[in-house]
């Protein structure tokens, strides 16, 4: 009789013509049909706000309406107060409320995944680096992963914060939070291996790239190194958003999705997008691997979001037949045969073989682009170091900028592969992009030729903006990347006899901004 009346409301509820077409994802329905309830992600239908305080201001409206509709059928499980969304469990009668929320643009199944497991210094020049200073003094790094090994000789010196976010109970507390000396407790070791290329001291194993960095450690991986959703990840972001007297400036995440995605993949969890977006308005630039599942056009989530730099792994030298995942001839700066790669790849790094720290105070030696993505993270340490001053964006286009290209062979892709010094000694970009419009006149019920010009010193920038009655927005026009050139955007104008303005910024892949520039339209 339960399962009778679990079927009858899903049927009701898709056949509402009050209910928003595409808001349920797959297989929500057949997860509560089956079992009476689900556990799902609910996305918020709200624009992200430019600031990080608009954007908790928004989560506050927008939550508190979505619960007052849900009311009992939806169960909460996560506080995110800089999050356009939430976790918990959901009901039939609640699946039926959410999907004619106004305030809900999807209802969605969480994702599993697990770390990306697989000597780097010399190939990245990193040695170099710290010859010259650069030793990532003054900077913390967020690691999460499996935890680490507090106690250890390399590492106990850097650690700064301990947190776990996982679910099953499987924090060391035996919960599924916990907070404090001990909470990182590292049962599996991948998660000491990655702190260990990042800010390793090298008393016993090769010292990290950026030894002198401290570390937040968030642990969201369970003793078998796997994660039940990205809900706990997501948790685990959060924790450093909430506590920035920690000075987390980078974040390492050697983890990724079961599933994998062509391009980039915002849309497919929007609420590990939204985490990403607060994070780096806070000034945060995330790192995160690709995966190591022999992918050519698909990588992982959270390395396929557009604003996590994905890092792909490289052999660091020739050292025979590599049979780790996959069977291949090896030699430095060669793509491994194990490495995903689509067009949402950023950057590569050495992933194979690493030796770094380890449980028991010893060493451990992995393959997997889990270390590659850590290289570049302690590369990001130096660099602030050096400017404290530098945004993500900057950071993301100066190791593109200086890294050394590398072929993958598998697919034709060209990717830079991380230089820790040349990026120390390039330039950094200020220069912001120009944009300029034209007036113009349209008739009535007429399309407008909305004309600009673009200009920036790195050949192109991103474009966003719009046509707006006194503030009003009428239409929307990107974020879409131009070359430096002359463009247009159309516009159909309204039946009356008025003036609106055509307004654009630009913003370069540096995150230098142009501010906004407006021209009139005048509708005769």
């Amino acid at each position: 009789m339960i399962a009778i009346k679990a079927v009858t409301a899903l049927a009701l509820l898709l056949a509402s013509p009050q209910a928003h077409p595409g808001v349920i994802g797959p297989g929500v329905q057949r997860a509560v049909e089956r079992h009476g309830t689900a556990f799902v992600q609910v996305a918020f239908a709200a624009r992200q706000p430019r600031t990080l305080a608009g954007l908790r201001s928004t989560v506050r409206s927008v939550r508190t309406r979505v619960l007052a509709r849900a009311g009992g059928g939806f169960n909460p499980i996560t506080q995110w107060n800089a999050v356009l969304g939430m976790a918990g469990w959901v009901t039939p009668a609640g699946l039926r409320r959410l999907a004619t929320s106004p305030d809900v643009s999807r209802v969605y199944l969480d994702m599993a995944g697990h770390a990306q497991d697989l000597q780097a210094d010399a190939l990245v020049h990193a040695d170099q680096a710290r010859a010259a200073g650069y030793t990532g003094t003054g900077v913390t790094v967020g690691i999460l992963d499996s935890g680490i090994q507090e106690t250890h000789p390399d590492l106990a010196d850097s650690l700064v914060a301990e947190y776990c976010s996982t679910s099953g109970g499987n924090c060391p507390n035996r919960l599924n939070t916990q907070t404090g000396a001990g909470a990182a407790r590292d049962d599996n070791g991948h998660g000491t291996n990655v702190a260990g290329i990042v800010t390793g001291n090298g008393t016993i194993a090769p010292v990290g790239i950026a030894p002198s960095t401290k570390v937040v450690a968030v642990r969201v991986l369970a003793a078998d190194g796997s994660f039940d959703s990205t809900a706990q990840v997501i948790t685990g972001l959060h924790f450093i958003l909430d506590h920035p007297e920690y000075g987390v400036k980078v974040i390492n995440m050697s983890l990724g999705t079961d599933a994998l995605f062509p391009g980039t993949c915002d849309g497919a969890n929007p609420n590990f997008t939204s985490i990403v977006h607060s994070l780096r308005l806070q000034g945060i630039t995330l790192f995160a691997s690709s995966g190591n599942q022999r992918a050519t056009t698909e990588m992982a989530l959270p390395a396929c979001i557009k604003e996590v730099v994905a890092v792909g792994a490289v052999y660091d030298s020739n050292f025979g037949t590599s049979t780790v995942f996959c069977n291949s001839s090896t030699a430095a700066d060669k793509v491994t045969c194990f490495s995903n790669s689509s067009s949402a790849l950023d950057l590569l790094a050495p992933g194979a073989a690493y030796t770094s720290t380890g449980r028991g105070s010893g060493t451990s030696t992995y393959y997997g682009t889990s270390q590659a993505s850590p290289t570049a993270a302690a590369s990001a340490a130096d660099l602030l170091q050096k400017n404290p001053s530098l945004t993500p964006a900057q950071i993301e286009s100066t190791l593109k900028a200086t890294g050394k290209l590398v072929t993958d062979s598998r697919n034709g892709r060209v990717t830079p592969r991380v230089d820790a010094i040349a990026a120390l000694n390039a330039p950094v970009d200020n220069t912001r992009p120009t944009i300029r419009l034209r007036a113009t006149n349209v008739r009535r019920k007429a399309v407008a030729i909305l004309f600009f010009t673009l200009s920036d010193n790195s050949g192109g920038a991103s474009v966003d903006g719009g046509v707006y009655r006194r503030g009003k927005e009428l239409k929307h026009f990107g974020p879409k990347t131009f070359r430096n050139g002359r463009y247009r955007f159309t516009w159909r104008a309204s039946g009356k006899i008025e003036h609106v303005r055509f307004c654009l910024s630009a913003t370069d892949r540096a995150g230098n901004q142009s501010g906004k520039s407006c021209a009139l339209v005048s509708v005769t």
